[in-house]
């Protein structure tokens, strides 16, 4: 993952992730993961841990509420910005450490040494299509932003019917690692050229 940190991001940003992804010392990041919710703090704003957020997972149509992180462009949902089309918030499921590592067991007859092996990983954030979230904040459990289960949906529809509620805000440092997975997750970088 350090061979593909995006180049926007400050150099001094770009060298810490390229350390942390290299070294497996994460811990840096993880240690300032999260940064105060504020009373002006918006549910969907980019990096908010929000519960209470609907999710379809087909082909089951049921709709349930699950824990979720705002992926969206904080732009692209506020109330501050005119928009001629209703803004809709994207946001991936948040799922515990723990119950990803049962359904792997379990459901997927993964064997225990590379479940131990996968979780190592994420927690070592050297998973691109997930996002380890430590404990602190609003968070009691070790939990993994699930970058490839996402859903999409009307802001304001969202907040009049699920009510959301801000668990956790990540700190700006978590923000980039944020932004640095879901530019390798979403982007062909092979077919990228830069000058």
């Amino acid at each position: 993952m350090e061979d593909h940190i995006p180049k926007a991001i400050p150099s001094s940003l770009q060298e810490m992730l390229r350390n942390a992804f290299a070294t497996g010392a994460v811990s840096e990041i993880h240690n300032n993961f999260y940064q105060a919710v504020n009373d002006d703090t918006e549910p969907f704003d980019q990096g908010n841990g929000v519960g209470g957020l609907p999710f379809v997972n087909f082909p089951d149509k049921k709709i349930s509420s699950k824990s979720a992180l705002v992926i969206s462009n904080s732009c692209d949902t506020s109330d501050a910005n005119e928009q001629d089309i209703s803004a809709r918030c994207t946001y991936c499921a948040v799922r515990t450490l723990a119950s990803l590592r049962t359904m792997l067991l379990e459901k997927a007859k993964i064997s225990e040494k590379k479940v131990n092996k996968l979780i190592d990983d994420i927690k070592s954030q050297r998973v691109s299509d997930m996002m380890y979230i430590p404990r602190g904040s609003g968070m009691t459990e070790e939990s993994v932003a699930m970058l490839s289960f996402v859903m999409s949906a009307d802001a304001e529809a969202v907040e009049a019917t699920h009510k959301p509620t801000i668990v956790f805000t990540l700190s700006q440092n978590a923000l980039y690692l944020l932004l640095t997975k879901l530019s390798i997750h979403f982007l062909r970088f092979g077919e990228i050229k830069y000058s």
